[in-house]
């Protein structure tokens, strides 16, 4: 399954001249090499040409489910003022290419960075008690009557007296990377924030199909399957919806089989 690249093909030098600028800007400060931020570049323009370049939150938390099978919206919502940092209420190429590169190959400090300021759904530099309370109660599913809330509850103490060095003030960033290097389950403790590794490969097989060769996080690392089960979503490859959506072809051949 590949991405059609043809028109990128013919014209690299006029998207060169177009991005010249940002992508020299992008390649000293990102993941990408110069090719893969083109791709990048182009997967957004082709996004974004109907409204003049800007994503917006909706179609945002659309494309992060779609392209990276991420399923969970409440987390996909508040992880756009990490794609937004300038507060414009839309989500711009350069913007774009930044957020991705910390979500597909960040340092685990970036990522670290990336799922506290996503749980800090009111930016307070700190997971307070009574903000943890309602999101692990939303995260793990328990429903409302007296005895889940008493689980909740004993599971939020254990938690945050495990982590936080002051339990009345909450878990600062500090405290959550420490426990995550030591942890690194703990990473996404509070829900998805991050593409699993099948979705992370699958699409920078299919958006990127000349991208290096990656290791998921290799500063840790953590038991999974060996052979993961590719994902689906609405059951088609998730990323196949977003390559329709591009205008892209479905390659059958030795590449796909493999993908």
């Amino acid at each position: 399954m590949q991405l059609n690249h043809d028109k990128l093909a013919k014209h690299p030098c006029t998207l060169r001249r177009r991005w010249g600028a940002m992508l020299g800007r992008l390649s000293k400060t990102t993941h990408f090499n110069m090719e893969e931020l083109e791709s990048l570049c182009f997967v957004f323009h082709k996004l974004t040409r109907g409204s003049r370049g800007r994503m917006s939150r909706k179609d945002f938390i659309e494309i992060m489910h779609s392209a990276l099978d991420m399923t969970n919206t409440g987390n996909a919502d508040y992880s756009y003022k990490n794609f937004d940092p300038n507060n414009n209420s839309f989500i711009g190429m350069e913007d774009w290419v930044r957020g991705m590169s910390v979500v597909l190959r960040g340092t685990l400090e970036e990522k670290v960075t990336h799922c506290f300021e996503t749980y800090d759904r009111y930016a307070e530099k700190c997971l307070k008690r009574k903000n943890l309370i309602w999101m692990v109660t939303e995260n793990w599913k328990a429903t409302p009557d007296a005895d889940s809330q008493g689980l909740v509850e004993e599971l939020l103490e254990t938690i945050v007296s495990s982590i936080a060095s002051d339990t009345e003030k909450g878990i600062t960033l500090e405290d959550y990377e420490k426990a995550v290097k030591k942890y690194p389950m703990l990473l996404q403790f509070l829900g998805e924030v991050l593409p699993s590794r099948p979705a992370n490969t699958t699409f920078l097989a299919t958006m990127m199909p000349d991208a290096k060769a990656y290791a998921y996080c290799p500063e840790y690392r953590t038991e999974r399957p060996k052979e993961p089960k590719p994902f689906l979503a609405h059951g088609e490859s998730a990323s196949q919806v977003v390559v329709e959506r591009l205008g892209g072809v479905h390659n059958k051949g030795p590449r796909a089989a493999n993908d």
